[in-house]
């Protein structure tokens, strides 16, 4: 229904402005980003892909390493290289992105928040709780500054880092017998359980 004919829209739009401005122009790499986005969200993650990843080589080559278009791109295809299960890539392009936020926006910035809860996220799906449940508290500081402990965005914060606490716990007391293939099971299931924040 309505999501195919977005996505329709999308593509005639991105078609158009790369015939018309060319493909390094910024409004087709927004379109490009955007169209590939949506093919993202669709799991259609074989043309998301290319385009994702074009958009992003595009807007390093002609915006810069820091530019908001260019760290947008990066969250972008992090998420979906998260979602293919490239997390070793993803991990990468979302430090850079929080790296690059925080340069740009400052710390204390909603796009900052994005960056640093995806990339904390991943930390605790590769096992790095400590360094994940710091970026996540400050994602929660922010939210319970910003929006109060009643919002619904504040709830779902909190509830992931204490997901987190009580992992850590958990590994603390585990019993040393477990084995790399039950701590790469609960890895896992704890990363599924983390709640995303999208663009």
């Amino acid at each position: 229904g309505q999501m195919e004919e977005a996505v329709t829209l999308l593509n005639e739009a991105y078609e158009q402005r790369r015939t018309i401005l060319g493909v390094a122009h910024v409004d087709t790499l927004r379109s490009m980003n955007a169209y590939g986005w949506l093919l993202k969200q669709q799991g259609k993650y074989d043309v998301a892909l290319p385009l994702l990843q074009e958009a992003l080589a595009s807007r390093r080559s002609t915006l810069g390493n820091t530019a908001p278009d260019t760290l947008t791109s990066m969250n972008c295809l992090g998420r979906l290289l998260e979602e293919q299960g490239n997390f070793r890539e993803a991990l990468l392009l979302f430090e850079e992105g929080v790296n690059g936020r925080r340069l740009v926006f400052g710390d204390k910035h909603p796009k900052t928040m994005i960056s640093l809860n995806n990339f904390g996220r991943l930390l605790a799906g590769a096992g790095r709780l400590d360094e994940a449940i710091m970026l996540l508290e400050e994602v929660l500081a922010y939210l319970v500054e910003t929006k109060g402990k009643d919002d619904k965005a504040t709830a779902g914060a909190q509830r992931n880092v204490d997901l987190l606490r009580s992992a850590r716990e958990d590994e603390r007391g585990a019993d040393a017998g477990v084995g790399a293939d039950g701590d790469a099971a609960r890895r896992k299931v704890l990363f599924e359980q983390l709640k995303s924040m999208d663009m």
